[in-house]
């Protein structure tokens, strides 16, 4: 069974959803989605229904659940998000280094090829 949580708050500048996701046999998941301002009811039923697909979800290795009707879940807020960030940035690297070698590769056949056609032009065929 897939269990999601969503907490909306405000981090002093933007007003922020946090969407955990978890099932019984697989890791937890987690995404932002920044709504600016205050959203009312409309906003969030837009969200929900037309925008919450997608939205890309990271995984993550630990529980960061977030409790419902507490006063102080400021720091569990603030712990889901700086997961969510390390995850997003380790994600992001990965995909840099993968693109950096593409490259090299590419450069690398490119390299041959002009090198190939300085061969053949050379020995005048």
């Amino acid at each position: 069974m897939e269990e999601t949580i969503s907490t909306i708050y405000f981090n002093g500048q933007f007003w922020k959803a946090l969407i955990e996701k978890s099932n019984s046999y697989g890791p937890r998941q987690l995404a932002e989605y920044t709504f600016g301002s205050e959203p009312a009811t409309g906003e969030l039923l837009d969200f929900y229904l037309n925008k919450y697909h997608l939205l890309i979800f990271v995984q993550s290795e630990r529980e960061v659940r977030i409790r419902k009707h507490r006063k102080d879940n400021t720091d569990r807020i603030s712990k889901s998000h700086d997961e969510y960030k390390e995850k997003q940035k380790l994600m992001l690297d990965i995909r840099k280094s993968e693109r950096n070698l593409l490259m090299k590769i590419e450069a690398d056949e490119k390299y041959q090829l002009m090198r190939l056609k300085k061969k053949r032009k050379k020995r005048g065929h």
